[in-house]
């Protein structure tokens, strides 16, 4: 099989060869013209792409699905910086969704144009709220859009409490934790919000502005202070941003040429053309190849400053003409995204994880897996099973996992079980705790004049229904059910780390943090973006850092495809409501396991707020 197959490519490269000229010259040719680069930054910002399987195919059918690839984005700069006609790149941001965490790899990326000594002009066309310009600042040059707005005014988090209304329609919620930190299930037990929960969110909060406050300072070399004052005005029209120095200059994309024109012409070059278009012995011959001259000068000089994509980067420096012969050592990609469950095709279901680590595991092509985890967690008994699987893994090949902007409470457990960790500053992780709740429809089900009859063997053989709370003994069973697993919990994070049991202990209690203190503690083995575990893991996989290797996921069942992007009000509604928590908490809450989970509004902080006009 493997003969038959270098056969084939040996005859596809013959074909590839009568194509290789006319590539190679156009190669040369577009690495002369690209002077400049552009790309336009849209939608959500993603470590890694979504899986989009058939959805390939059908490009042009309904609304464009915008996102920004931080992987294909860091491989496109990496390119740029060494293509030595490059003076620039034009980096145009547009309204930007996603964590804190992808914001800062984002503006890492950024900032690698500006250190390679290339010009850097990011423009603002709509201008932007605290997340367009943290990620602005890491540019060289900012540009806002003449007659665009800068929505300000600091970070925010907020929790919508649901007690009152489950009281009034007759609903009880009795929750257990391990322990005070663990706030999960809080806004359906709670009226307001506990001392616990306001001290990690103003920690958590406070950590990120700081972060934006120091990045925007240094970049414009402005006092913290000025700059803390500046940030918290609410508004800023384009031309108040410039005068308070956030931005160099306001200018429509039109005139973004001229930003990029670096003309050096001699003193008498306007003189001495005036002379010779101005001379009367010039006979018409002459002044016709002359208008020439100068029709083709002002051509070359258009073409020199139209930027070319930055995608077009890496085709350029690492050109692909013809087949490997040789397959590349492969790592397989194993995602874990969302709420974990025990059944399902989610992408954080027992199920499908299960199918895709024993695939990775048995695979004989597969040389070693990177684990990524963006997840809040979820179930206790999912998250354990997971786990176990990533420790059968771990002992035949290499395991690495990188934490996105969220891998809390059941997402930590389940990337406890890789070699290494790795996560960005500003992920949101930690949360070591468990809590599970127990609700009860009795008081509803006297409102609406239902009664229930049980027959029972035992006095607890309904200890989960839902039609009666718990009796005191039932609730102190309920406690010593959940202790337990709090224990194991802490227990497995002890071992993953090579902690002591106390040490991990005082570090849980179902505490969040960014990954730089988290990283601080012993709870993350590295910082950076995801790069650098696949770096690592080629490392332990006994490759240089220079080689490629190939990447592969599992195969995922039946047709999927991100689905459009809602109506605004839409979005707004379903935040304002928190309907997208509350299923997940109804879901797990309704479970007869307890619960590793950690609560998913705080994953991003600030302002939603753009500009719409």
């Amino acid at each position: 099989m493997i003969v038959l197959r270098r056969i084939l490519f040996l005859l596809a490269n013959f074909l590839l060869l009568l194509a290789f000229v006319f590539r190679f010259i156009a190669r040369r040719v577009l690495r002369k013209k690209a002077r400049w680069l552009r790309v336009d930054l849209r939608g959500d910002v993603r470590f890694l792409p979504r899986r989009q399987n058939y959805t390939r195919f059908l490009k042009g059918f309904g609304p464009p699905i915008h996102e920004v690839d931080l992987r294909g984005l860091e491989r496109s700069i990496d390119a740029a910086i060494k293509l030595p006609a490059v003076e620039g790149v034009i980096v145009v941001v547009h309204p930007l969704g996603g964590g804190f965490a992808a914001m800062s790899s984002l503006r890492d990326l950024l900032r690698k144009i500006v250190a390679s000594g290339r010009r850097c002009i990011v423009f603002l066309p709509r201008g932007g709220g605290m997340k367009e310009l943290f990620v602005a600042s890491a540019g060289g040059e900012i540009v806002v859009g003449k007659g665009s707005t800068l929505l300000l005014g600091g970070l925010s988090a907020s929790t919508t409490y649901w007690k009152g209304a489950l009281e009034r329609a007759g609903i009880d919620l009795t929750v257990h934790r391990r322990s005070e930190y663990k706030t999960a299930m809080e806004p359906y037990a709670r009226e307001s919000m506990s001392d616990e929960q306001r001290e990690q969110t103003e920690l958590l909060l406070g950590g990120i502005d700081e972060a934006i406050r120091e990045a925007v300072a240094k970049a414009r070399q402005l006092d913290p202070e000025t700059v803390r004052a500046i940030l918290e005005r609410p508004i800023l029209v384009a031309e108040e941003a410039v005068s308070l120095g956030l931005a160099d200059r306001v200018a429509y994309e039109d005139e973004l040429e001229n930003l990029m024109a670096r003309r050096e012409e001699g003193p008498n070059s306007d003189a001495l053309a005036s002379e010779v278009r101005d001379d009367k012995r010039q006979t018409n011959q002459e002044r016709a190849q002359q208008a020439r001259f100068d029709k083709r000068a002002q051509k070359r000089e258009k073409n020199q400053f139209t930027p070319l994509p930055l995608s077009i980067a890496p085709k350029l420096v690492e050109p692909q003409d013809f087949l490997p012969l040789r397959s590349l050592p492969l790592i397989a990609l194993i995602r874990v995204e969302g709420a974990i469950m025990d059944a399902g095709e989610t992408r954080a279901s027992y199920d499908r994880l299960k199918r895709a680590l024993r695939w990775a595991r048995a695979s004989k092509a597969i040389r070693g897996v990177l684990l990524y985890v963006d997840s809040p967690g979820g179930s206790a008994l999912a998250s354990q099973l997971i786990h176990r699987e990533l420790v059968r893994l771990r002992e035949k090949k290499p395991v690495m996992a990188y934490f996105g902007n969220v891998a809390a409470s059941g997402g930590y457990y389940v990337g406890v079980g890789a070699q290494k960790i790795f996560a960005n500053p500003y992920t949101i992780t930690g949360s070591i705790g468990v809590i599970s709740a127990k609700p009860s429809l009795a008081r509803l089900q006297e409102k609406l004049g239902l009664r229930v009859e049980t027959v029972k063997t035992g006095p607890s053989a309904d200890f989960f229904a839902l039609h009666r709370s718990h009796r005191p003994e039932e609730s102190e069973a309920f406690e010593a059910f959940v202790d337990a697993h709090y224990r194991d919990f802490v227990a497995i994070v002890a071992e993953g780390r090579g902690q002591a049991f106390d040490a991990i202990e005082e570090k849980a209690r179902g505490r969040v943090y960014l990954g730089k203190e988290a990283h601080a503690l012993g709870l993350v083995d590295g910082l950076g973006g995801i790069g650098l575990a696949f770096d690592e893991l080629k490392r332990a996989m006994g490759l240089p850092k220079e080689m490629k290797a190939g990447v592969i996921e599992p195969r995922e069942r039946g047709l999927r495809a991100p689905l459009p992007e809602p109506p605004r009000l839409a979005r707004e509604l379903v935040k304002a409501l928190a309907i997208a928590e509350l299923s997940d908490y109804m879901g797990l809450a309704t479970s007869r396991d307890p619960v590793l989970y950690y609560e998913p509004t705080l994953s991003v902080f600030y302002h939603r707020m753009r500009n719409e006009s």
